[in-house]
């Protein structure tokens, strides 16, 4: 008996020490493959790598590269309602996949926000994650781009971009205003060492973007059972 009740408090600790996992949007596969795709240009969709995500392992490469470039919908720990369709080139896949791919492994262990965030922190510090230290370019085309932080405090759908490396750069070190939500002057995003230098498409090549994704658009839609509409950032909270 003694045994016994040894054996179950075993069992009771080891099921309470694994962590459970995360809540984060997991599309059908043809779904996130496609998203993943619509971040690149189309002259570069048919010969791009692509990583789809799994709640059980993170991300799987499922097509290798033959043009250099890998995509996939990039999830963000904490921020269980965005996924950010992304697109790397060799510089990213040489710094930022690294760590992408990590933390993807690490949302499907279930490893808390902050936690992750302490991680990505350290593997900078000890070298196990590294900043581009080449100028290389980052696609985010896709009129489907959930992006986690937004002036209502919430996800909302931000316009198709391109995203230049600019590791631990400021806005004052390049002479830019503060970012503004509508506004079309350059900013950097997630500064520190893994820092991009955003440049919006137009308006008119966005709906150019959203009218040739039309279909992509109502499948997300129907997924989400929301009208993207909803997650817009109206003009007047711009700043």
């Amino acid at each position: 008996m003694r045994y016994f009740k040894i054996f179950m408090l075993f069992i009771i600790t080891s099921a309470c020490a694994q962590t459970k996992p995360l809540n984060t949007i997991v599309f059908p596969i043809d779904l996130e493959r496609d998203i993943a795709l619509s971040a690149l240009p189309e002259h570069l969709r048919d010969s791009s790598g692509i990583y789809l995500f799994n709640i059980k392992e993170g991300y799987e490469l499922v097509k290798k590269s033959e043009n250099g470039f890998v995509t996939m919908v990039q999830r963000i720990p904490g921020m269980d309602n965005a996924f950010v369709p992304v697109a790397y080139d060799k510089v990213g896949q040489n710094h930022q996949v690294k760590r992408i791919l990590k933390i993807g492994k690490w949302i499907a262990e279930g490893v808390e926000p902050n936690e992750i965030k302490r991680r990505v922190a350290k593997g900078f510090k000890d070298g196990t994650f590294s900043a581009p230290k080449e100028l290389g370019i980052s696609y985010m085309l896709s009129p489907v781009n959930m992006v986690p932080r937004s002036p209502l405090g919430m996800p909302a759908i931000y316009y198709p971009h391109y995203m230049i490396y600019a590791p631990n750069l400021e806005h004052e070190d390049l002479g830019l205003p503060n970012f503004q939500w509508h506004g079309y002057e350059p900013f950097i995003n997630n500064r520190g060492p893994h820092g991009h230098l955003i440049f919006r498409v137009g308006d008119k090549e966005t709906e150019e973007i959203k009218a040739k994704h039309n279909d992509l658009i109502k499948r997300v839609e129907t997924f989400l059972g929301k009208s993207l509409s909803s997650f817009e950032v109206p003009k007047d909270r711009s700043n």
